[in-house]
């Protein structure tokens, strides 16, 4: 009997479906019913201004991943964002 070999191999598109299943998963619908119930209508309002939110802080970080074309963490960046300082070097 002949073994079938699968890639292990995942691209960009797999893994940014991937995490924005995550994301959205099936909260939404719990997050977005909860939210009618206590806004009415005015909770279209507030998801957009969510949405407007969650573009910015994007943008923000797509800056900050510019600004530092390093694969670490956010937090260990910021001493060189805020205070110009690299730890790395010696």
């Amino acid at each position: 009997m002949s073994e079938a070999k699968l890639k292990s191999k995942l691209t960009l598109f797999d893994v940014t479906n991937l995490v924005v299943g995550a994301i959205i998963g099936a909260d939404i619908y719990v997050a977005s019913a909860f939210g009618a119930g206590l806004l009415g209508p005015f909770s279209l309002v507030a998801w957009v201004v969510a949405g407007i939110i969650a573009i910015v802080l994007a943008l923000c970080f797509a800056q900050c991943s510019a600004l530092l074309p390093r694969v670490i963490g956010l937090l260990s960046n910021l001493p060189f964002l805020l205070l110009h300082e690299d730890h790395d070097q010696p």
